[in-house]
């Protein structure tokens, strides 16, 4: 019998929409594996946000917020721990979907990433150890980074007269290291670190003077090494400021409002 015309064109119809249809199905296909699955990345060694332990496992609060997040949302998630230093381009190239990793937020790094709504305030905050001459001089009090009263501006004069002629180390890359490579004149010494680690190691080696850091991890390195004699112990004040830091954020790549807006 025969074939209808419309049975002999039927497989011709098939290829026309699939080659219509094609392209919309691609563009739709990351966005829609997104709404099940989630490719998260953390910094593998940042307490007391994120611990790798002996079996390569990851623990702290950002494990935990991870867990807590993706059931909420109902979407299956993993943790993986990446390269710091990359954070920008791996998410902006797509290698994961998020980045939490106690990632201090501020105007210049939204240049480079889209960000969450803070789930955690921040500071920066200085630790010495207990035998340094600079604790005689201690005080604890607050400073704006925005310097938008002349307290704080006369309190940073004052700290920087302290530090300037000490070796101060910071962990490169943290909002942290442009702002003090501004205010330092020469001749400070800063020492860059690539790892959180090592920075603190130099301190308690007496190998920095002034280490200054994300307020959180500070509390962390001290109250686990607070049993040392000689111990780290905090100096100076507290910074703040929105030229600081807005808050603690997950990061994605630019453009992901959606993504962003579910996160919230």
């Amino acid at each position: 019998m025969p074939c209808h015309p419309l049975t002999r064109a039927r497989p011709l119809l098939r290829l026309l929409l699939l080659r219509l249809l094609l392209p919309l199905l691609l563009a739709a296909g990351p966005a829609a594996a997104a709404e099940d699955a989630l490719k998260i990345g953390t910094y593998k060694d940042y307490p007391p946000f994120t611990m790798t332990q002996a079996d390569g496992s990851l623990t702290g609060f950002e494990p935990d917020l991870v867990d807590d997040l993706c059931a909420r949302m109902e979407v299956r998630c993993t943790l993986e721990a990446v390269d710091w230093s990359n954070v920008y381009q791996d998410l902006n190239q797509g290698k994961y979907d998020l980045y939490l990793g106690g990632m201090a937020i501020n105007a210049e790094r939204r240049k480079y990433i889209d960000a969450t709504a803070p789930y955690a305030v921040c500071g920066a905050a200085f630790a010495v150890m207990s035998d340094n001459g600079l604790v005689k001089e201690a005080y604890i009090d607050r400073i704006s980074y925005d310097q938008n009263s002349d307290k704080d501006q006369s309190y940073f004069s004052d700290l920087i007269g302290l530090i300037r002629t000490r070796t101060l180390g910071l962990h490169r890359g943290t909002v942290h290291e442009p702002i003090m490579s501004r205010l330092l004149p020469a001749p400070a010494q800063v020492r860059l670190y690539d790892k959180e680690a090592e920075l603190y190691s130099d301190l308690l080696a007496g190998k920095v003077d002034i280490v200054m850091a994300n307020l959180y991890a500070l509390h962390y390195f001290i109250s686990e090494n607070r049993q040392r004699t000689p111990r780290p112990v905090l100096w100076g004040p507290l910074i703040t400021g929105e030229a600081l830091c807005s808050g603690i954020a997950g990061a994605v790549r630019t453009g992901r409002t959606d993504l962003v807006e579910r996160l919230n």
